[in-house]
């Protein structure tokens, strides 16, 4: 029996199946050893690909991607940078920053104050120094110090509540600093008010010029306030912690309510004049007034606790209604001096209350007791008139005690005051 056409066409399909499974693979199939994996676990094969290698460096950005640096964390072989010491004790930023520069126009100052340097103010300008502003002085690279030269004229008003500060802007001021502020020349108002001058080699320095200073302080200077034929007028406030006070070379000054406090010297006159009231030298190391060829007014004031009080050479004046006590040398030394001394309470000092070496001197009213080495000496062959004084006694014999003179001298101390005067 023949088979049927029906039979070869169901038999062709399943020997091509059968085939197809027996060849390694077949078109567009998957290949026999895949298939395998669905019916057992195929043999396992080495690898042969290389490991992949991360790159050293970042990839290459492109021009749309720009770079970003990578940050490389500090290892014991790359420490890191040491900060960088502060150069300013201020820790605000100036408002204005001036470099040896010279200001032409009217200009008004407030908030923080940088100079380096000198600056200048023109003759022409006027600067305004607004209260509590700062104004901070450092040197220039090359060395120059801080100063501020006013050749026009300087209004700084301050308050009592907002002073005017100038000052050393170094990370651990000291005296010297900067140089200072110096008037020079110019004969306008120029005031400081409620102001405070700290570390200067001279705080402020008037020269040919018109200063005025109210309530302002100066302090760590080597000189406070210095005159060289200049008109000071001065209330209020006052030097301390400075070599000199108040140096004044032939100016005219008047002062009246200061303090001048734990200073080398405190004034210091040569020739010009001084006008001196209800101020107190205290503190100082030498003498509380040093005067040579001035002329003088000194009343109401108190020289306390100093080295040494008042030393007068060539001067001519009056010193009146003054304290003088317990300073450790002499309490008052007139040399080659005429004056009028009178109301004036001269007492508890280490050495002699009233040196007098040459030149004379007229004595009434005053208190002269407790002194360590005698109330009144007088070494040159002057007659000296004393008068009327009180000597912390009232027995003649007594006040002979308390008076020495030289070989020529005469002192006229009768009659006396037989209790203190008011």
């Amino acid at each position: 029996m023949r088979p049927s056409p029906l039979f070869f066409r169901l038999l062709y399909p399943l020997l091509s199946c059968f085939l197809f499974l027996l060849c390694s693979g077949c078109v567009g199939g998957t290949p026999f050893r895949e298939l395998k994996a669905f019916f057992g676990t195929p043999p396992q094969e080495v690898a042969t690909v290389p490991p992949v290698t991360p790159p050293l460096s970042p990839a290459v950005p492109t021009l749309a991607e720009p770079a970003v640096p990578v940050a490389i964390p500090p290892t014991a072989t790359t420490p890191s940078l040491p900060r960088q010491p502060r150069s300013s004790r201020f820790r605000e930023l100036p408002d204005s920053t001036y470099h040896s520069r010279i200001l032409t126009e009217d200009t008004t100052w407030r908030g923080q104050v940088l100079i380096g340097g000198a600056l200048t103010v023109a003759p022409q300008a006027t600067l305004v120094i607004t209260p509590g502003t700062t104004v901070r002085f450092r040197p220039t690279p090359e060395g120059g110090a801080g100063l501020l030269l006013i050749r026009g004229r300087v209004l700084a008003t301050g308050s009592s509540d907002h002073p005017i500060l100038f000052t050393s802007d170094e990370i651990n001021p000291a005296p010297g600093d900067w140089q200072g502020i110096m008037v020079l020349d110019s004969s306008k108002k120029n005031l400081l008010e409620w102001c405070r001058v700290e570390g200067a080699v001279t705080g402020i320095s008037a020269r040919f010029s018109d200063l005025l200073l109210r309530q302002s302080s100066f302090t760590q200077c080597r000189t406070g306030v210095a005159l060289v034929s200049a008109t000071l007028l001065l209330s209020g406030g006052g030097v301390s912690e400075c070599l000199t006070g108040l140096l004044n070379r032939d100016g005219d000054a008047d002062l009246s309510g200061g303090i001048f406090s734990n200073n080398g010297r405190g004034i210091v006159v040569n020739g010009g004049s001084l006008f001196l009231s209800a101020t107190e030298v205290t503190g100082s190391t030498g003498n509380a007034l040093v005067a040579t060829g001035a002329r003088l007014h000194l009343e109401g004031n108190s020289f306390d606790r100093n080295g040494a009080g008042v030393m007068l050479t060539r001067c001519r004046g009056d010193l009146l209604g003054n304290r003088v006590e317990k300073n450790g040398k002499v309490g008052v030394e007139l040399v080659d001096a005429s004056l009028r001394i009178s109301g004036n309470r001269i007492a508890g000092n280490g050495g002699v209350g009233v040196m007098v070496r040459s030149g004379g001197g007229t004595l009434w009213d005053n208190v002269l007791e407790g002194n360590g080495d005698g109330e009144l000496v007088v070494t040159d062959s002057e007659e000296v008139a004393a008068s009327a004084n009180w000597w912390g006694s009232a027995d003649p014999a007594q006040i002979r005690k308390l008076i020495r003179e030289g070989s020529e001298a005469k002192v006229l101390f009768t009659p006396f005051l037989e209790v203190p005067p008011r």
